[in-house]
């Protein structure tokens, strides 16, 4: 219950939802002549909420200030433990297991079976479960994982949380406080991910991966410039970690 009032009341604060709440009430108050000029400033608002959120600059300035929270990895440390948080899962039973895994969770298990070869004395945790009938995150990402070299012998598969507390909360029963333990999420999550973790007295490296904003987007074709659903996608992205950290600490998890 808690995991779906979440979802609700967290996608309804993302840009689109607001637009079209804004757009909806000027048009409908615009049939009304005693309305004209609060329709008129609604429909305004929305129209131009949308061109902010679906235009580059506030979009990038934004999620880019998440994603540069911490360096790409270069230097890769030796540890005993290396976690994979779930990114979420799509599809049905029939589909090869990688053409399950959502866009974020292909990423970080990318970045988390490169530094597994590595580093071949590693144990990779796989996190994450899934709202959806069927295999969870975890379990589709060490499918894949085995599939791409990984001896099964070196995956613990975590499948239960459904959230980052609920992961950080199950890799602190998995992992010794004193041990150091890669950290591999989506760039743009990554501050909220490690705050939680550290929440729970772990030892984390952090090492993003799947960074959205392009830093020289700037270098290509006047198109990129142009209103695009994309750019709404980075606005949702920033908002919603950014809700995730203000209800982690009104929750008393920070």
């Amino acid at each position: 219950m808690e995991f779906t009032l979440t979802k609700l009341l967290g996608g309804l604060m993302m840009p689109v939802p607001i637009i079209f709440f804004l757009l909806a009430c000027g048009i409908l108050l615009s049939l009304l002549s005693r309305f004209r000029v609060l329709a008129t400033l609604l429909t305004a608002s929305g129209t131009v909420l949308l061109i902010l959120v679906s235009t580059p600059p506030f979009p990038e300035k934004i999620l880019r200030d998440l994603e540069k929270s911490y360096p790409v990895l270069e230097d890769i440390p030796q540890v005993p433990w290396i976690i994979v948080l779930g990114g979420g899962t799509r599809g049905k039973d029939h589909w090869p297991a990688a053409s399950r895994l959502g866009e974020a969770s292909m990423y970080r298990l990318a970045e988390g079976v490169r530094l597994a070869k590595i580093l071949p004395d590693a144990t990779l945790i796989t996190s994450g479960g899934s709202d959806k009938a069927g295999p969870s995150s975890a379990e589709l990402m060490a499918a894949v994982a085995v599939s791409w070299g990984i001896d099964p012998g070196r995956i613990i598969i975590s499948p239960k949380p459904h959230n980052t507390a609920q992961e950080a909360r199950e890799a602190a029963s998995i992992i010794n406080q004193h041990d150091s333990l890669l950290l591999v999420t989506s760039a743009s999550h990554m501050p909220r991910a490690v705050a939680l973790f550290q929440g729970q007295g772990l030892s984390v490296i952090p090492s993003p991966t799947g960074h959205l904003v392009d830093p020289q987007r700037s270098q290509g074709h006047v198109g990129t410039y142009l209103p695009q659903s994309a750019y709404i996608r980075f606005v949702e992205r920033a908002m919603w970690e950014r809700i995730g950290l203000f209800w982690a600490r009104l929750r008393g998890l920070l």
